[in-house]
């Protein structure tokens, strides 16, 4: 049967959009795997249809050649005899098959999407880890689920390192967070559909509290997306300063990696696995190691059970690390994302 991606131009995460390239933004490119076909869908409208179209065809002039394929028009005969795949963001239900597979990332900004979608039983959604008890997946019955996970860097297994290693004593957070006072795309959907504040709760405690003054050593490298107005949320959008430094160099330069966990949807960042394949002690929430089933790598891992917890951790840090389990929890780590 063969597996074809609908749509893949409206997000970035199989490909560069237009919409990143036009705003100079870094793409996201999630999920590298190859499909057999790219196609994309075609509203009934005769105006959507010729939007779509002309959407399709500039994307084509732009990227054809970079990625080494055109995207065609999907067709009745595919839906009905193909695993159609989609991203969130962009699915139509008219373009629905037979059999489909969305990817599950961004679901915190589509609960009435999700919801709808959940319905289909030819839906099954595709996640990074398991989220079978996370608050959304139970607040809407979704079902039925599939693991795949983020593509790791080429660069991370180029430069990665075996063992612990670091060429410091510092102690490395990364990554982008919202805040609902900042952010008027979070705090008008997602604040307003789930009730909380940030979707990063570790990345907006230290990135926002005194933990830099009380721990020397702490790097934070983290980017709070804010988006007040429509001139700021394209400035921002760039994030130009967060994707500037190195971030390869910075884990392997760092001892230690605070690794937060989306209170939502449970998804673990793909920093959790490149840190750790970088030689990384990571410091994460409990709620990780069982989401990940890493109870028999607890003697690599340093846990906290909530904010205040990982403060004391961060000012005292006296847990000994086994090196063998460090070095068995990194080659768990590559299996699972190979």
């Amino acid at each position: 049967m063969k597996e074809i991606v609908v749509d893949p131009h409206k997000t970035d995460f199989f490909v560069q959009s237009l919409k990143s390239k036009v705003l100079g933004r870094k793409p996201l490119l999630k999920y590298s795997r190859r499909f057999d076909e790219y196609v994309f869908s075609v509203e009934e409208s005769n105006l959507g249809a010729f939007i779509d179209i002309l959407h399709a065809t500039l994307w084509n002039l732009c990227f054809s050649k970079k990625y080494g394929f055109s995207l065609k028009r999907l067709f009745r005969d595919q839906k009905d005899k193909s695993r159609l795949y989609f991203a969130l963001p962009s699915v139509r239900e008219s373009a629905l098959g037979n059999f489909n597979y969305v990817y599950f990332s961004h679901a915190h900004l589509y609960k009435e999407k999700l919801t709808r979608l959940g319905t289909y039983q030819s839906v099954t959604f595709i996640s990074e880890n398991d989220v079978s008890n996370s608050r959304i997946v139970h607040e809407l019955g979704l079902k039925r689920f599939e693991i795949q996970r983020f593509t790791i860097r080429k660069e991370i297994l180029k430069r990665g390192k075996t063992g612990l290693y670091s060429l410091d004593n510092s102690i490395l957070i990364t990554g982008t967070f919202h805040r609902a006072i900042n952010n008027r795309i979070f705090r008008n959907k997602v604040a307003k559909d789930w009730g909380i504040e940030t979707l990063h709760d570790v990345r907006e405690f230290v990135t926002c509290s005194d933990l830099s003054y009380v721990v020397p050593n702490l790097k934070v490298k983290t980017s709070e997306l804010k988006q007040t107005n429509f001139f700021n949320a394209v400035l921002n959008g760039r994030q130009r300063s967060y994707f500037r430094f190195d971030i390869v160099q910075e884990m392997l330069d760092a001892k230690y990696a605070i690794i937060d966990v989306e209170n939502l949807t449970d998804i673990v960042p793909i920093n959790f696995a490149e840190s750790i394949l970088c030689g990384c002690i990571p410091i994460v929430p409990k709620r990780l190691v069982q989401i990940e089933s890493l109870q028999v790598f607890s003697s690599a891992l340093i846990t906290f059970e909530d904010k205040e917890d990982l403060r004391l951790i961060l000012t005292k840090r006296n847990k000994e690390i086994c090196p063998k389990t460090f070095e068995r929890l990194q080659n768990h780590i590559k299996n699972i994302y190979a």
